[in-house]
């Protein structure tokens, strides 16, 4: 294969060796078929390259064929083989030369790259592989003015515009603020409640509810301390009757000092029930421990 440039023969490198597929038409691949068979190659075929016009050459016998030369999409290994068994790389091969019986120009001229390539599958895979991607429409600079324009307009004909710059610290400062405020208006909430849970409580026993229950626990108070006091003098008339009869003066103190413990235990928590009652200003717990206390006494009294 010799080589054709612009350069002098001067200054062209050395020829270092170079593979590339060679296609030709049927008539012509079945000739040099056989020439290779019969190893007469180098006298019968010959090929001229131009690598600058990727234009090519070819002499076989008494035919001479013109082929463009075009880039492979892709890299071919070569290999070689000897036993069917094992194979070594040769080199690797990225151009085709394409040779043509016609002299039309035209052809000649199409494009470096080829569009067939080497089997059906990769047909047209340079067109599907690199196809160009979709990119933004930017708009115009008179689109954008009349865009402005309009945005402009719109602001003039507002009736009234108002603005205000906040900092972070303003913003932080209002939410403080204001959730002060909120917990200033649940407590109010909470004791005008409570001021309505009495006037309500008045108006539904009425006014004389409050000094009747103290009344009537003064006099259950009275009541008490007398029994209390009095309990000496009973202790003595039983010890009395006890000397005249023959009743075992022991069991009689023992039980004695057990009523004596659970009356003070009734007292206690009448007392703590009245406590509680007089803090209270729910009427419906109100009424739960006027239950109570009544329960308390109905023991004491017994």
């Amino acid at each position: 294969m010799h080589h054709s440039s612009k350069y002098k023969e001067e200054d062209q490198p050395p020829e270092i060796e170079s593979d590339f597929i060679l296609r030709l038409p049927s008539e012509e691949a079945e000739q040099l078929n056989k020439l290779l068979e019969q190893d007469n190659v180098e006298k019968q075929l010959k090929i001229f390259v131009d690598v600058d016009t990727h234009t090519a050459e070819i002499k076989l016998c008494d035919k001479k064929l013109k082929g463009r030369l075009v880039d492979l999409p892709c890299v071919v290994e070569l290999q070689k083989t000897l036993d069917k068994k094992n194979f070594y790389k040769v080199t690797d091969v990225s151009q085709m030369v394409i040779c043509e019986k016609s002299d039309d120009e035209s052809k000649q001229r199409n494009s470096l790259n080829d569009d067939k390539k080497l089997t059906p599958p990769m047909k047209n895979v340079r067109r599907r592989r690199f196809r160009k991607t979709l990119r933004k429409k930017y708009m115009d600079a008179p689109e954008i003015e009349r865009e402005l324009k309009i945005l402009l307009r719109s602001d003039l004909e507002c009736a009234s515009v108002k603005y205000c710059l906040v900092s972070i610290d303003q913003e932080a400062q209002s939410r403080n603020s204001t959730t002060s405020a909120n917990a200033v208006k649940t407590a109010d909430m909470h004791g005008s409640n409570s001021e309505s849970e009495v006037i309500n409580v008045d108006k539904i026993f009425g006014e004389d509810f409050s000094t009747s229950s103290d009344e009537s626990f003064d006099e259950d108070l009275q009541n008490v301390v007398s029994r209390s006091t009095s309990f000496p003098e009973t202790v003595e008339k039983l010890s009395s009757k006890d000397d005249s009869t023959s009743v075992d003066e022991g069991a009689i103190r023992r039980r004695l000092a057990e009523l004596h413990s659970s009356l003070i235990e009734c007292e206690k928590e009448r007392k703590h029930c009245q406590q509680k009652l007089t803090t209270l200003k729910n009427p419906i717990l109100r009424d739960r421990l006027s239950v109570e206390i009544e329960k308390y006494e109905v023991k004491e009294s017994n």
